[in-house]
């Protein structure tokens, strides 16, 4: 994400957006192609291990107020320390997205066995 420039107001969103937080709550993975993304989310929780401090905006605390769709998860995600995942695509379908949509959904269905919360959101492209 980034502001536009000649509108700071304005935030250009490149989709799709993976961003993995490990057990502690600091950001190892932040990536925008599919192809990566979905091997690496077909990785977990191994994918993490030696991973380092990843670069983004958003910390694990603020991701409930940047995504409100994400606020009824918060004091699960926050009291369980699981890895965290959070998976950003587009709707309607895109083919583009569709190798990390099928990898979160896959996560999704392992998830709690691995101890990784999966948060997910589509933005509506068409409004």
């Amino acid at each position: 994400m980034r502001h536009k420039e000649n509108d700071p107001t304005e935030i250009a969103i490149r989709l799709p957006i993976l961003i993995v937080y490990n057990a502690a709550g600091v950001m190892v993975y932040s990536g925008f192609d599919p192809k990566k993304n979905s091997a690496f989310l077909r990785g977990l929780p191994q994918s993490i291990v030696g991973q380092g401090k990843a670069e983004g905006l958003l910390q694990r605390s603020e991701i409930f107020d940047a995504v409100p769709y994400f606020s009824t998860a918060k004091n699960a995600i926050e009291s369980d320390h699981h890895v965290l995942v959070l998976s950003i695509t587009q709707y309607p379908f895109s083919p583009w997205n569709a190798l990390q949509d099928n990898a979160v959904k896959e996560l999704a269905q392992k998830g709690s066995a691995l101890k990784i919360d999966v948060l997910q959101a589509a933005l509506d492209m068409k409004n």
